[in-house]
């Protein structure tokens, strides 16, 4: 019985690896929501309805796509993960390198 040779790759070393992220990624990402949610209030006030209301743009062909994304975020468990309190709860922390 002949044996053949099986060469097996070195793993590389993951701490060499370079950040994708500056470690004040999570301010990064703070001052992010802070500033859609802003944007979402005044735009919210500009149109006078109150949230979950207003509708998607629809192009003509994602009418369906919106009404699920309209939905989904209009139920109570997935608007809490939204909520600034919960938001960092759910937010890849390797990627934030908390």
């Amino acid at each position: 019985s002949k044996q053949t040779a099986v060469n097996i790759p070195t793993v590389p070393d993951r701490l060499l690896k370079p950040q994708l992220c500056p470690s004040d990624g999570s301010h990064q990402l703070l001052h992010l929501y802070e500033s859609m949610t802003n944007i979402l209030s005044l735009c919210a006030l500009s149109r006078s309805c109150n949230p979950g209301y207003t509708g998607l743009y629809n192009l003509g062909n994602t009418c369906f796509m919106n009404s699920v994304l309209q939905t989904l975020f209009n139920t109570i468990p997935l608007r809490r993960i939204f909520t600034k309190n919960e938001f960092f709860k759910f937010v890849n922390r390797h990627f934030l390198n908390i």
